[in-house]
């Protein structure tokens, strides 16, 4: 089942040229490599993540790490959400775009 998450308390900025990820955990920033990216196809490296304890996200942002560590696919919905997809192609992410 896909993660569900609401009010925006975890992100996820890619950065295509420089092969590299960032954002928030909901908790923890994040930053790591991207180690495949071709066509739609995209591999997350393992994330370095900030230290904090924060109770009431703890569970969440396990679940998203390991989530992310799942993704092997991508895809742009019609309303411009980009969807992360496991080996099976079944949506693992969904994401917003903010300004």
């Amino acid at each position: 089942n896909p993660v569900v998450i609401e009010n925006g308390m975890i992100t996820l900025e890619i950065f295509v040229e420089d092969q590299k990820y960032l954002g928030n955990g909901g908790c923890n920033n994040y930053s790591g490599s991207i180690e495949k990216l071709f066509n739609d196809r995209i591999g997350f490296g393992n994330a370095i993540t900030t230290k904090m304890y924060c109770q009431k996200t703890a569970d969440l942002e396990t679940e998203y790490f390991q989530a992310l560590s799942e993704v092997r696919y991508w895809s742009m919905t019609d309303d411009g959400m980009l969807k992360l997809l496991g080996e099976d192609q079944k949506e693992i992410l969904l994401f917003g775009h903010t300004d």
